[in-house]
């Protein structure tokens, strides 16, 4: 970044490891705390929130995914949050990193446009992963 780098935070949500992983709902209202954070800063900063990961994972589940990116859309706290847990193994748990996301831009009242969402597969039997592209303005 040749010395200019951008000042940044990373925070890391455990999606994956038990024992401890967070429901959907309790991600949900943690971005909603980070958002209420960083508009608490009494300096006016451009802020920047990013959250990474795939959808559904081994065995792609196209309507599945379409349905987690409509509620992401829709700021659908309660569908995201009513997810249940058995599905957020794995790879697939990286979803809950884009509910973090939209509990932030919830807060902001941001909304969400999504790019392109991606099914990547690996073999005829379905196995693979999906990525979905989005925004929030």
């Amino acid at each position: 970044m040749r010395d200019s780098v951008v000042p940044h935070v990373p925070v890391f949500v455990n999606t994956f490891y038990p024992p401890n992983q967070p429901p959907a709902r309790r991600c949900f209202n943690f971005g909603r705390c980070l958002a209420r954070a960083i508009s608490s800063w009494p300096v006016d900063k451009t802020v920047a929130v990013i959250g990474s990961g795939g959808l559904s994972h081994w065995v792609l589940d196209e309507p599945f995914d379409h349905m987690v990116l409509d509620a992401l859309k829709e700021n659908d706290a309660a569908m995201l949050s009513s997810i249940p847990e058995a599905i957020f193994q794995a790879g697939t748990s990286e979803i809950k990193n884009r509910i973090t996301l939209a509990g932030v831009m919830a807060e902001a009242q941001l909304a969400m446009n999504i790019v392109d969402y991606v099914p990547c597969y690996r073999s005829e039997a379905g196995t693979g992963n999906a990525m979905g592209f989005a925004f929030w303005r």
